[in-house]
């Protein structure tokens, strides 16, 4: 690939890797950002987590019982299919209390985005627990 492309592909991956973190960010504090974290999700956007789906709404409404987000992403990785169109792979821990009860993970992550009006929506996210190493 020529510099030219080289450094396009280099400032999309960098887009998409801070679309897939201003997600993130959105949901994390006392209680996540509905309105931003709505704006980034495509109307057909999926969630599947532990073998079951989620629509957007019914992310949203998950979400509206969620408190106390923090989380740390680590090793985003962000493939470009296209100058509209990517991925990305990050390593997610977090904790939160989810109706009342504290629950904490390290998660591998997939989201897949579009760039539409200018910016990047995410159509589908996968979850997959990562296991604790041996000690």
């Amino acid at each position: 690939m020529p510099a030219a492309g080289q450094n396009a592909a280099s400032g999309l991956q960098q887009e998409l890797i801070a679309a897939d973190r201003g997600i993130w960010e959105a949901i994390a504090g006392a209680r996540p950002d509905l309105a931003k974290v709505t704006a980034a999700l495509a109307p057909d956007y999926l969630d599947v987590d532990s073998g079951a789906r989620h629509s957007r709404d019914e992310v949203i409404g998950y979400l509206r019982d969620l408190t106390q987000f923090t989380f740390q992403y680590e090793h985003a990785r962000a493939y470009v299919l296209s100058p509209t169109s990517g991925y990305v792979i990050a390593e997610l821990s977090y904790s939160s209390v989810e109706n009342g009860k504290p629950a904490k993970g390290r998660v591998l992550t997939t989201t897949v985005f579009s760039k539409e009006h200018g910016r990047w929506v995410a159509h589908l996210h996968t979850e997959m627990d990562i296991k604790p190493g041996p000690q």
